[in-house]
């Protein structure tokens, strides 16, 4: 008896060259590598960054929250530990339990107006993630737009281990919390500063001495009409210096990243103009035929050149070492490690060790 046929779906008539190019396409969806989610509405103008403090209790349970905040209040705990024990308890007696942006935010009002009594390992235990303000200086950070003034490009070079997404900069993935910020407000420099800084203070942060970190792509691609248009709206090159010194919200130190071929004596004057203070320099590594292989465009030797003139100019440097990249081995990222601990021409004020990791939307996943 013949068996009967099977409908296949027609697999064996299909174009296998189309199946490729959509299993490419798969490759590099950003669906497929989402890592965050969160708040993502656009944001239009500062009122709508401002309303989270509008948001955080809702009008008709502020009694219910405040009831909660002295509950915390009179158990007075000293330690994590005891603030644990807390709200176990208590989330059994309201069944509930409030964040403690939430807790901190009651408290503090509660505290303004004689309501509750200050407490100070109270105020230290409700600040969430509190070691971004440990050092008395919060680091805020934006990042620049993937089309500055309609530049098609964030960064002129091409290393193989750099992501290239579409519609953000260069070497800068969308799902990543910088950069979903900076997607939510447009690129605009002034409300994703706004939108961090509200953030930071909900959390229980002081908001008084900032570290201002721009991010995207490579700051030397970027034309010199954008970076200036670019630092200006936060911190303006000449009036707002003067009132920077007497503001309750002071920027200390403002961080630009670049490559080591890019600094050049007429790039930190601008820096200077700028009040630029930390420049990072992406080192990446020390070995030339790794450099070489991952299409980097600069050497060791611009890497010792940039440094000696950013120490010559009084700037700090932090530098990126990136082991575990394509043609390297445990053997010649020890090496690398080895030389610049002990080499005079690349000792920096900070490192930043990140392992070559396989992204999305770089040559070295084609590979």
């Amino acid at each position: 008896m013949e068996a009967p046929q099977q409908d296949d779906g027609g697999f064996d008539s299909m174009d296998t060259e189309a199946l490729a190019r959509e299993a490419k396409k798969r490759e590099n969806d950003p669906n497929t590598y989402k890592r965050s989610g969160g708040r993502n509405e656009p944001v239009n103008c500062l009122e709508d960054i401002y309303k989270q403090w509008d948001e955080l209790i809702p009008a008709d349970e502020w009694d219910r929250y405040e009831a909660m905040t002295m509950f915390v209040v009179e158990w007075n705990p000293q330690t994590p530990r005891a603030l644990e024990k807390c709200l176990i308890a208590l989330r059994r007696q309201y069944k509930t339990l409030p964040k403690k942006s939430q807790l901190k935010f009651v408290y503090n009002v509660l505290v303004k107006r004689g309501t509750a009594p200050p407490q100070l390992a109270i105020d230290t235990l409700l600040v969430k993630k509190a070691g971004k303000s440990q050092s008395g200086v919060l680091v805020v950070t934006v990042v620049t737009s993937p089309y500055p003034h309609g530049q098609k490009f964030s960064c002129q070079w091409n290393c193989y281990y750099c992501p290239n997404e579409p519609d953000q900069p260069r070497s800068y993935l969308h799902d990543e919390p910088s950069v979903l910020r900076a997607n939510r407000n447009r690129f605009d420099p002034v409300l994703q500063f706004c939108d961090r800084c509200v953030t930071l203070a909900l959390n229980g942060h002081p908001v008084d001495k900032i570290e201002l970190l721009v991010l995207g792509g490579t700051w030397a691609s970027y034309p010199v009409s954008y970076q200036e248009e670019y630092v200006s709206s936060i911190c303006s090159l000449d009036q707002e210096k003067l009132e920077n010194e007497t503001t309750l919200v002071k920027i200390i130190g403002i961080t630009l990243e670049t490559r080591p071929d890019c600094i050049t004596p007429d790039e930190l004057r601008r820096f200077r103009r700028y009040g630029c203070t930390r420049v990072q320099l992406g080192i990446q590594h020390t070995d030339e035929g790794i450099l070489k292989k991952i299409n980097r465009g600069c050497t060791t030797q611009d890497a010792k050149r940039a440094m000696k003139l950013l120490r010559d100019c009084g700037y700090k440097t932090d530098i990126h070492l990136m082991p575990n990249l394509p043609g390297s081995s445990v053997d010649l990222d020890r090496a690398m490690f080895d030389y610049v601990l002990h080499s005079p021409d690349l000792q920096a004020d900070q490192w930043k060790i990140y392992p070559c990791e396989v992204t999305p939307w770089t040559v070295i996943k084609r590979w």
